[in-house]
């Protein structure tokens, strides 16, 4: 796991690519997912799961990257970046995460949006 310092806070991270998925529709699918902890708080981990589907790609063309097609184009978040950990991470603290205490499980793609307009912001 790769470690990433936010403010006083260590937290612990990786991302990994699941086979057999089930969507919504329940169908199987590959997903990238994003796994984080505070260092030393293993109880309340932070998981977001990009699972392919209808105009949506994860895992390819490299590891790490999701995609979306729509609106005239194809926009994509590159998972490994220490830069794209943080956003993921200030953003679930943003929303309630609380890692001593709970679990957050996210389909990634309704972050998706707000991921893409943090780090085009930084």
């Amino acid at each position: 796991m790769r470690r990433l310092q936010i403010g006083e806070r260590t937290f612990l991270w990786r991302v990994s690519h699941r086979h057999r998925v089930k969507g919504d529709d329940g169908v199987e699918r590959c997903a990238e997912v994003f796994r984080a902890y505070e260092d030393g708080c293993r109880r309340g981990p932070l998981e977001l799961a990009f699972a392919e589907g209808e105009g949506r790609g994860a895992g390819y063309p490299q590891s790490g990257e999701v995609w979306q097609r729509g609106g005239g184009g194809t926009r994509s978040l590159e998972l490994h970046r220490p830069r794209m950990a943080r956003a993921i991470i200030e953003l679930a603290l943003q929303r309630g995460w609380a890692p001593a205490e709970r679990a957050l499980l996210v389909d990634g793609w309704e972050w998706f949006d707000a991921l893409e307009r943090e780090v085009s912001t930084e």
